[in-house]
């Protein structure tokens, strides 16, 4: 759904903008380990790899990425990029 966000044509089309605010950030390695630096020790818990994330660990992840995208005032669904800017 980002991907379609983000391309005018397709958003344009079928109005996605509304979206926006709902849209989840897409969680990896690098947004995870970008997330647990900014929670501070045991504020999230170890990442387990996309193979083993559990709905639970992902409600945590994406709560804090809520609460952190808020703070820096955009949406969640764009924290990956400013994450993996700071990382590359």
């Amino acid at each position: 759904m980002r991907d379609v966000l983000y391309n005018r044509y397709l958003n344009r089309h079928f109005g996605i903008n509304g979206l926006e605010p709902w849209l989840e950030v897409p969680l990896d390695g690098a947004v995870a380990r970008g997330l647990k630096k900014r929670s501070g020790r045991g504020g999230l818990p170890q990442w387990p790899g996309l193979k083993n994330l559990r709905p639970d660990t992902s409600d945590r992840f994406q709560d804090f990425a809520l609460e952190h995208a808020r703070a820096w005032g955009v949406d969640r669904v764009h924290l990956d990029v400013y994450l993996w800017l700071e990382n590359r």
